[in-house]
């Protein structure tokens, strides 16, 4: 026990012991510098080696998001080791589970997002951060009401796993119980995997209890429904169904991704139309209800109920337009803040087919971005809000294609023919599934009767489109090209821009592989001049463009370029990590003893404040997890100072 009044490291003075975590001694401390309260850990002797090679606190120092403690030191005297972390004033979840209090949906929703958001930072982590030691007394609520993710102390990633030696009975997953077990008797544990699956699982049981006051596996061992408590419980079916997925035995039937759970919590309101009925009730009871009843009195009226209408239809216009921009994100924050906007929840369910129209767009907007997976959901969800639209069926199952679930796309096929799919949007899924299948002669002959079939300038646009990209999957850049320029007098202006954008893509990747050419480069800036210089121009497109410049030697300007669009675009951490590789190429190609990579790391730095939002909401990006790895390997090699 260390004594109250020990100073440590001339700064931490030890005001009191606070606890005991799974693997150390707790004490409330004071920050003689910072003038502020933190929390003193010490590592227990036997665990002390145990940890991971790079230690508990060199992980943690390295993370940085509102919903985790920041770790300030570690320190190493003689054989003690601490850490020194945030204080949190607050309540745990098992303080409010002792006192008996219920809290309502909402308030559950937004705690459960919450630590979604904490974890999937965590799993995102390279290598992958697994807490492994989730449960009601390491979830603190703070004094403004949003919680913190505590006590690392078992914390491990995938590469340290067969160091765990413990875990609190009543939330560990059963995987990470039998891994112990053998582990501890001698048996093979490293047949044993754990994941993210383990600390879902471990939410799950942590919510569950904060929900009923009952443990999860008291109910699950007795063989009973993990719903048949003795307390009514003032819960939707759909969220009861969210923790019972997470609760699986099996980890193959759980949510794989912490992303997945999360997407299913922030979507409840356009899934459930009784959710939003349980939510209007629930807050009608709350302290606001004669506020909420005047405003209820002002649906009477008939001119209110035209003005929202109106004010619906305005916004579903604008979203169309940002579509008809290429603007992705902007498509995508718009159409869900006005699905679940309870203020025009009466007048989607008299306009179901733009309630449709807005779930295909955003889905659209996904396909465009890649990201599959999250087109392919919300593609499903605008066929049951509508399921008369056989285009929606054709996209759903060019994006099944996509993500190899060809006999899944082909069985949406056959129901969009049931509805009436037929003609070029036929030939176009035949097309792309013919494509994933490695079939791309196939695949070239159906586009071509795309485009002699359709007079639609929508489905000849896309056919174009993804007619130069079977090309681009031959190898065969040229031709890939020349489908692009046989398009433009094909199609309206919109697709003419987009036809642009497209040749633009594989300009580059052309010069990527094959050095510069004259040619090319001249392609490549004619099309991104004429789509900077229209109206329609995205961020992606000037960025593709300093890039361009970059490429072709013209340095100066490309850096400028990235400045001009700084302007425009200050929040976008793509321009910083765009600038931080531009310094890393320009000073990797001079001499070593000129070389100097200060500034690239400042463009890091700014580029990694602003990522956090994204990261925070739990997106990731390839280039920005590069970028930190270079970034790391100069500190590595002494070209930059180590953050430590």
């Amino acid at each position: 026990m260390i004594e109250k009044g020990r100073i440590l490291n001339d700064t931490y003075e030890i005001i009191e012991p606070i606890g005991e975590g799974g693997a150390g001694q707790i004490f409330l401390a004071w920050h003689k510098n910072l003038e502020k309260k933190v929390v003193v850990k010490k590592i227990k002797e036997n665990y002390v080696g145990r940890i991971n090679e790079r230690g508990e606190a060199d992980i943690l120092k390295r993370l940085h998001h509102q919903y985790l403690p920041q770790v300030y030191d570690f320190l190493q005297m003689g054989n003690e080791v601490y850490t020194v972390i945030d204080y949190i004033d607050g309540n745990t979840l098992m303080d409010y589970i002792d006192e008996g209090v219920r809290f309502d949906e909402a308030q559950i929703v937004k705690w459960l997002k919450q630590l979604c958001e904490a974890l999937d930072y965590l799993h995102s982590q390279n290598p992958p951060i697994i807490h492994g030691d989730i449960k009601p007394s390491n979830v603190m609520v703070d004094v403004s009401g949003n919680i913190c993710l505590i006590d690392f102390n078992i914390s491990f990633d995938e590469s340290d796993m067969k160091k765990i030696s413990g875990y609190t009975a009543g939330y560990a997953s059963p995987e990470q119980v039998r891994k112990v077990q053998l582990y501890t008797s001698g048996g093979n544990y490293l047949d044993v995997h754990l994941d993210a699956k383990s600390d879902i699982f471990s939410l799950g049981a942590t919510i569950y209890h904060l929900m009923t006051t009952e443990n999860p596996i008291k109910i699950m061992s007795g063989g009973g429904s993990l719903w048949d408590v003795t307390v009514a419980l003032p819960y939707s079916q759909l969220l009861k169904d969210i923790i019972g997925k997470a609760l699986k035995r099996n980890p193959a039937e759980r949510y794989q991704r912490v992303k997945d759970m999360y997407y299913d919590l922030d979507t409840m309101k356009i899934r459930d139309k009784r959710y939003k009925s349980l939510i209007r009730g629930q807050i009608i009871f709350s302290t606001v209800f004669i506020v909420l009843l005047l405003v209820g009195l002002l649906f009477i009226f008939k001119g209110y109920r035209v003005l929202i209408d109106e004010e619906f239809e305005d916004k579903y216009e604008r979203i169309v337009k940002e579509s008809e921009r290429d603007d992705n994100d902007k498509v995508i924050s718009d159409a869900l803040d006005l699905l679940n906007d309870e203020k025009y929840s009466t007048a989607l369910e008299q306009k179901s087919e733009e309630e449709a129209d807005l779930l295909f767009m955003i889905a659209n907007e996904y396909f465009e971005d890649d990201e599959y997976e999250n087109a392919i959901s919300f593609y499903e969800k605008a066929i049951r809000a509508d399921d008369t639209n056989p285009e929606y069926f054709r996209d759903y199952a060019i994006a099944e294609a996509r993500i190899g679930e060809i006999d899944k796309a082909k069985s949406i096929l056959d129901s969009g023919m049931a509805k009436g799919l037929t003609g070029a949007d036929l030939y176009l899924v035949n097309a792309e599934i013919e494509s994933e299948e490695g079939n791309l002669d196939d695949a070239i002959t159906d586009y071509k009767k795309v485009l002699d079939s359709s007079k639609n300038t929508n489905v000849i646009g896309r056919a174009y489109i993804l007619y130069s990209r079977a090309y681009r999957s031959k190898q065969d850049l040229e031709k890939a090209r020349k489908v692009l320029e046989e398009g433009y007098v094909k199609v309206d202006d919109t697709w003419r821009l987009r036809l642009l954008r497209e040749e633009g893509s594989v300009a580059i990747q052309y010069l990527e592989e094959n050095g510069k050419d004259s040619d090319w480069i001249e392609a490549a800036k004619d099309c991104f001049n004429t789509l900077i210089n229209s109206d329609r121009y995205t961020f992606n497109d000037r960025i593709n463009y300093a890039i361009l410049l970059k490429m072709n030697g013209e340095e100066e300007e490309g850096v400028q370029e990235l400045e001009d669009i700084k302007k425009e675009y200050p929040d976008e951490y793509k321009i910083p990590l765009r600038q931080a590789m531009f310094e890393i190429e320009i000073q990797s190609a001079k001499d070593e003893k000129e070389r100097d990579y200060d500034k690239a790391e400042v463009y890091y730095l700014e580029a990694e404040e602003l990522y956090s939002k994204y990261r925070n909401a739990g997106d990731s990006d390839e280039e920005m997890q590069n970028l930190e790895n270079i970034i790391q390997e100069l500190r590595d090699k002494g070209w930059l100072a180590s953050e430590d």
